[in-house]
């Protein structure tokens, strides 16, 4: 997953970013991470994850756990989400926090606190390399 680490990391704008993510109609895990961190940048401007777009520490995991979720091999398992034009919308004016708050709603199953991994046993197990 060099596009997520790299983009992570500074070393290449989001439209960069966005231009070498891999596309897979065969991995469910790779359009929804793409969704979900869609969601912690703009792509109205070019700019990097550094500055004034540094993502703060809550921000920071999530995206590290992504990272780690897609070097796995482990199955996503969460309900695939749906991004309507609406979310589009939402997001280009500025209401970013409504988007994330329904997409959080949608996520009947799992534990939120550590998705794409559906549980913490399952994240700590990756993490700490018992489980690849």
């Amino acid at each position: 997953m060099k596009a997520l680490r790299d983009f992570v990391d500074g070393a290449i704008s989001n439209k960069e970013y966005e231009r070498r993510y891999p596309q897979s109609r065969d991995d469910p895990a790779l359009r929804e991470v793409y969704i979900q961190i869609w969601f912690l940048y703009s792509d109205v401007q070019t700019h990097f994850l550094t500055g004034k777009h540094a993502p703060n520490e809550e921000r920071s995991l999530f995206l590290e756990r992504c990272i780690l979720f897609l070097k796995s091999d482990l199955e996503f398992q969460w309900p695939l989400q749906e991004c309507h034009l609406w979310c589009g919308l939402l997001r280009l004016f500025g209401i970013r926090r409504i988007v994330a708050r329904g997409k959080n709603e949608e996520m009947p199953i799992g534990d939120k606190e550590v998705w794409p991994f559906l549980n913490k046993t399952q994240y700590e197990q990756v993490r700490e390399g018992r489980f690849q």
